[in-house]
């Protein structure tokens, strides 16, 4: 028994790993991108955050609680 439990304990911890790196930190925002403004540069239809990212990607993290940038 106690076999089978060493396996399963591994597959499970490889599994949370997994799971956690792939999921964000902006699990309630839905980033849009906004070509119109600048390459990269995002809005949240959920919060109405707004970011650029270097990438192009959308953000991994939510801007809710910032204070807005001046612009």
């Amino acid at each position: 028994m106690l076999i089978l439990l060493v396996p399963l304990g591994i597959a499970l911890l490889i599994w949370v790993y997994w799971h956690n790196r792939h999921s964000t930190l902006t699990r309630n925002c839905r980033w849009r991108a906004n070509r119109a403004t600048a390459p990269g540069w995002y809005v949240c239809v959920s919060c109405g955050g707004k970011m650029q990212t270097d990438d192009g990607a959308p953000p991994r993290v939510c801007v809710a609680g910032q204070p807005p940038d001046s612009e």
